[in-house]
This record gives structure tokens, C-alpha cells and sequence, in this order.
């Protein structure tokens, strides 16, 4: 959700219109076709319905914050980052350099991760890690 204030100028009439805060809006557009990051990953549909009820519930709350509060979380609640380097499978049609900053937000009780990029107010969501296998968790 956006939040705008509307202004008047009282020295030449003219009205103006600026963004208060930022909240995030979730564009799935440039999700990966490896189906072993995308929602595909799950063959039975009771775990999707699962994984999809998680993942509504995280949108939830994060667009219910604004970014700069999301982003001073910790990673467990927040972001956590990775260059696009570490990424193990590739966006859809969306151009990025190798030291390009990802987002990371865990779901599921940290189980499960979106993996995306800030633009804007926009996170393009470019994938999932369901089993730990997008990119190196240190582990």
C-alpha cells in the first residue's frame, strides 16, 4: 500500500502530490521456469496449497510494512542479501550483473526463502528455495 500527501501551495495555487512511504509491491513476473525454484517444486497439490498459504501470509506482512522497516529487521524477519552471483538459476528476462544485491526473505517458520530484487517499491520475485539449494546457506 502507497501512502501519498496532498499538498497545496499557497504561493501559486498549484496542488502537488509526493510519496510519503514506501510499501512493497510483489511482481512475479520474472519467476525462473526451472521448476525446481518456482512453486512447480511441490508435486502434490496439498504441499502447494501449503507453500502458497505461507507465502500469502509473508506478502501480507511485509506489504503492512514499509520498506525502510523491513529493511532494518534482522534477517530472520527482514532481508538477508546474496549477489546474483551466488544464485544457482536464472531470472526470467531480467538483466543482471553478476554483483547485483538480492533480496532474501525467509517464510514457513525460515523454511522457505524468496529470492527477488528491489526496484523501486517493486520486489521482483525471480524464485524460491524450498530445500536449501539456490545458492551456498553456509550450512
Amino acid at each position: 500500500m502507497l501512502q501519498f500527501k496532498i499538498s497545496k501551495e499557497e504561493d501559486n495555487n498549484k496542488v502537488s502530490i509526493k510519496k510519503d512511504i514506501d510499501y512493497p509491491v510483489f511482481s512475479f513476473k520474472h519467476i525462473t521456469t526451472n521448476k525446481k525454484y518456482n512453486i512447480n517444486y511441490f508435486n502434490k497439490a496439498r504441499d502447494k496449497a501449503k507453500a502458497y498459504g505461507a507465502l500469502f501470509y509473508i506478502m501480507d506482512v511485509f506489504q503492512n510494512r514499509s520498506w525502510l522497516e523491513s529493511m532494518n529487521l534482522d534477517k530472520k524477519n527482514g532481508f538477508e542479501t546474496i549477489s546474483y552471483k551466488e544464485l544457482k538459476f536464472n531470472p526470467k528476462s531480467f538483466d543482471l550483473a553478476r554483483d547485483d544485491k538480492l533480496l532474501i526473505v525467509r517464510f514457513k517458520r525460515g523454511d522457505y526463502r524468496m529470492i527477488g530484487m528491489k526496484e523501486d517499491n517493486i520486489f521482483h520475485v525471480f524464485g524460491f528455495d524450498f530445500n536449501y539449494s539456490a545458492y551456498d546457506h553456509g550450512q
